[in-house]
């Protein structure tokens, strides 16, 4: 049953009302046979209440969700097995939600749709092996639209390749302020983004926070454009580890960074990039693609450049540096600002 209390409590703590206060509980499967159950997610959401909480038994869930109040979506485990598993329909996915930054098709395998509230995940795997996604349309494992808000928790999304894939994403293009929290999830296995959080506002309406997930197996680990904090992240992608966009107010923090081509790429002022380890990037390690942004206090290992200034100006200091071949690169001559050197073949070129 610690399991079940875990889960009814932080449903109180984020829905921001006590656990007994919730409306329904609501099982999908045969393993809590004292509560009302469903033999699918889907009926068991359309059955809930606001504030409602639905516990999945393990098992796999060929289905497309859509959640439209605001709830608890919980997978929990039975005897020895520990795992919920939504995954791509014998009919295959629809698309159901469409990009605010270029207007791309989306098929999200769980939509939290326009203007809901208060949805959160835990404990759920969301694969999408066999998917019938092609580009440019996009598979997405799970999809905040505008105007809502949660959490997702110790959550798994995998095998999000075909077409474009993304694993985690929230967007938002109102002008009302959401926050979507991804924190201890597993996303691996994605053929685009693993974690993209995005607001087309100015400034952005959206605050995410991306904190102590693990990121693998992906084209770019977390691509941030909205406000928020990515912290103590473990991310290896085949090219970028953050992106921190122009026009977004992210901070990246503490985060473990391997195997990238370019680490982190930092936009413009209102950007922070602090106490990161970032380790064998294949370009550089630290790329900065505007003015004003702070660099600060990072660990930066074994890159051809160390941090790649392309000529812009930001406060970088006391970073240190070790075993590149270019320590910071075309960096402007009014720079003065001190970092570390260690094993540099060459320590500064200038613009």
């Amino acid at each position: 049953m610690r399991r079940i209390s875990l889960v009814v409590l932080l449903a109180g703590l984020y829905l921001g009302a006590r656990p007994a206060e919730a409306s329904t509980i609501l099982a999908v499967g045969r393993c809590r046979p004292q509560l009302k159950s469903f033999t699918m997610i889907e009926p068991a959401i359309l059955s809930s209440s606001p504030g409602g909480i639905v516990l999945v038994c393990p098992g796999t869930y060929r289905e497309q969700v859509t959640i439209s109040l605001p709830l608890t979506l919980a997978g929990i485990d039975s005897g020895t097995a520990g795992r919920t598993v939504i995954a791509v329909p014998r009919n295959g996915l629809s698309v159901n939600a469409t990009s605010i930054v270029d207007g791309l098709q989306v098929a999200a395998q769980v939509l939290v749709t326009p203007g809901t509230p208060s949805v959160n995940i835990i404990d759920i795997t969301v694969d999408g092996s066999g998917s019938n996604v092609t580009a440019p349309d996009v598979l997405d494992g799970i999809f905040y639209d505008s105007g809502s808000s949660g959490i997702v928790y110790r959550v798994t999304t995998r095998n999000q390749y075909a077409g474009l894939g993304v694993g985690i994403w929230a967007q938002n293009a109102t002008a009302s302020n959401e926050t979507v929290t991804i924190e201890n999830s597993s996303i691996h296995d994605v053929g685009f983004i693993a974690i993209f959080m995005v607001s087309n506002q100015t400034p952005p309406t959206l605050t995410a926070t991306v904190k102590g997930n693990r990121v693998s197996s992906t084209d770019i680990g977390v691509w941030e454009q909205s406000g928020g904090a990515v912290t103590g992240n473990f991310i290896s992608a085949a090219s970028d580890g953050i992106d921190l966009y122009n026009g977004s107010s992210a901070s990246a923090t503490s985060n473990t960074i391997v195997n990238t081509q370019r680490g982190i790429n930092v936009g413009d002022a209102g950007n922070v990039v602090k106490s990161n380890i970032i380790w064998n990037s294949s370009i550089a390690g630290i790329t900065l693609y505007g003015n004003g942004s702070t660099v600060e206090g990072n660990n930066v290992v074994l890159a051809p450049v160390g941090i790649e200034f392309g000529c812009y100006l930001a406060t970088v200091s006391n970073n240190t540096i070790n075993d590149v071949g270019i320590g910071v690169d075309t960096v402007p001559s009014s720079f003065s600002l001190v970092n570390y050197f260690d094993n540099a073949d060459t320590t500064r070129t200038s613009c």
